[in-house]
């Protein structure tokens, strides 16, 4: 599956400081260039939220837990969004931005 980015998820991917979670992200879009969305369904490393048409990709390990909200249009996954999850649900301004991007695409 192709991927493609909105101009702000890769301002957000160059704010990460650390170069291992840098690594570990661009692992993971690989995976999904590669194996596709529903592939990381199976393995659960990603969920697709039914109320806001978006997927939710986990990334990271216990301190670095990083979200990657995107969408499929067109035949494409675009993502949307990069954030640090900080609690146990996603906060809704979240989707609200991942929401608004999608509406450029």
């Amino acid at each position: 599956m192709e991927v493609k980015y909105v101009p702000q998820f890769l301002k957000e991917l160059k704010k990460i400081k650390d170069n291992e979670t840098k690594l570990f992200i661009w692992a993971k879009i690989e995976i999904i260039e590669k194996s596709g969305l529903y592939q990381m369904q199976i393995t659960h490393d990603a969920t697709y939220i039914k109320n806001y048409a978006l997927y939710e990709v986990r990334v990271g390990k216990k301190s670095r837990n990083y979200r990657i909200l995107c969408a499929i249009k067109n035949n494409y996954c675009w993502l949307l969004h990069l954030f640090f999850k900080k609690t146990q649900q996603i906060e809704l301004r979240e989707f609200k931005t991942a929401l608004s991007r999608k509406n450029f695409i």
